[in-house]
């Protein structure tokens, strides 16, 4: 499940940089966002680390991640996609 987490992740950064992400979201909240997204779609479940959710260790804000999440699946949407 590891491997598939981080080609889920870098599939996403990669594919992100055809939305406005980066312009909108810092580096930690677009990398959280990916992992964020890589491990719903890979099934892997988000745990906490150390008692700590994984977020806070990025110390990012959960609705700035969603965000970022959210823009990134733009990219995936046929009329955004079309318009590059």
């Amino acid at each position: 499940k590891r491997r598939a987490v981080l080609q889920a992740c870098w599939n996403f950064l990669n594919d992100s940089f055809r939305t406005m992400t980066h312009m909108k979201y810092d580096e930690r909240e677009v990398a959280s966002g990916a992992f964020l997204l890589a491990t719903q779609f890979s099934d892997a479940g988000l745990r906490l680390y150390e008692g700590i959710p994984w977020w806070q260790h990025f110390r990012c804000d959960p609705k700035r991640i969603s965000g970022a999440a959210n823009m990134m699946l733009d990219a995936y949407d046929t009329k955004e996609a079309n318009k590059s």
